[in-house]
């Protein structure tokens, strides 16, 4: 392999045949990636047909993954498709595996139009997605279906929020799930989603005293018409929502601490 390495090193040609076997390798890896990076598209979809019938297998792979990221970027919508259809009958289990959530994760960001990607992330959504949001890998899928998916996929991430928005706004996964659909979704999802949070008195309050609903009011913030209500529910309680630390963060962002109240830091 090292051999093969070294040869490889000054020619896209001396990888062909090879190419399955060093993305299994750090170093066969690495060159694979670089070489993918100058490689004319003729050259990408030769090197991607390698990987055809063991892209589940390159993606249980640390080092070969790198070169399946490369390839999406590389192929484009079209030619990279035929990964999200070898990771069909497995989606959910993929979403919630440390390599295979951030492959489907690429997929979304740069093939989102392509109908196989779209019937692979269909095939994720069909499970519990309870189970995604809160999960350490799962998050990072339902986050960029929440940004890329289209109208349809979108809705159905909202309306898994919405059952448990107050709950998920706590959450140290799920949390960012609902802040992605907060900034992201379509304006009419972002509205009813923000009716959800603002529906429990003293939420917003409540939030933005927690290390992870934090994040969701800054969110909130961003959402049309939502700015002033945000700032004067802060505003109203800030004596104690000063008292914590990631409150104190937040108002001191938005100005809304007097001068005498600037050195009370908690």
């Amino acid at each position: 392999l090292a051999q093969r390495v070294a040869l490889a090193a000054s020619s896209f040609d001396a990888v062909r045949g090879s190419a399955l076997a060093l993305s299994m390798d750090e170093s066969g890896a690495l060159l694979l990636q670089r070489l993918l990076k100058a490689s004319t598209p003729s050259e990408a979809e030769d090197l991607a047909r390698e990987f055809e019938g063991n892209i589940r297998q390159a993606a249980h792979s640390h080092y070969a993954l790198g070169v399946l990221l490369q390839l999406v970027h590389c192929l484009g919508a079209h030619k990279a498709a035929f990964i999200a259809d070898e990771l069909r009958g497995e989606a959910f289990r993929t979403a919630l595996n440390s390599l295979g959530s951030q492959l489907m994760s690429k997929l979304l960001e740069c093939c989102s139009g392509s109908t196989r990607v779209q019937a692979l992330v269909d095939e994720v959504l069909s499970g519990d997605l309870t189970t995604l949001f809160c999960h350490k890998f799962g998050f990072a899928v339902a986050s960029s279906i929440a940004s890329n998916g289209n109208h349809a996929q979108k809705r159905r991430i909202v309306s898994a929020l919405r059952g448990g928005v107050q709950r998920f706004a706590r959450h140290r996964y799920a949390s960012r799930v609902l802040a992605e659909a907060l900034l992201q979704c379509p304006a009419d999802d972002r509205a009813c989603l923000s009716s959800e949070i603002f529906r429990q008195a003293g939420a917003v309050t409540s939030l933005a005293c927690n290390g992870f609903g934090v994040g969701v009011v800054r969110a909130l913030l961003q959402v049309p018409n939502c700015f002033d209500l945000v700032v004067r529910f802060l505003y109203k309680s800030r004596r104690r929502v000063m008292k914590d630390r990631y409150g104190y963060e937040l108002l001191d962002e938005l100005g809304l601490l007097d001068s005498d109240e600037s050195a009370e830091a908690p």
